[in-house]
């Protein structure tokens, strides 16, 4: 049994305790840079991940779309997947030779 939730213009399936809730606007991930320290990691796009204050450099910097909130940085996860994906591409140097 589904009930509706008008406050959070949710659902709430109270078999698996879960909620769905619907926004009236498309939703970008946000990701903290702990999460980016550990995707990294556990990845292995860095065989050693860059430090904190490079990171929070590149949220700064604009290299990683970011905002600056009371939690830390926020980076939106397709900004993060782009500048992975930066990363995987020879630079224009070696392409060349």
């Amino acid at each position: 049994m589904s009930d509706s939730c008008s406050k959070c213009q949710g659902v709430i399936d109270e078999a698996t305790a879960e909620i769905a809730y619907k926004f009236d606007f498309p939703i970008r991930p946000l990701l903290r840079l702990s999460e980016i320290e550990h995707i990294l990691t556990e990845t292995r796009v860095f065989v050693k991940p860059p430090s904190r204050q490079i990171l929070t450099k590149l949220c700064a910097t604009g290299v990683l779309e970011a905002k600056l909130e009371s939690l830390g940085w926020l980076v939106f996860e397709d900004s993060f997947r782009k500048w992975v994906a930066e990363l995987q591409k020879p630079s224009a140097a070696k392409a060349a030779a």
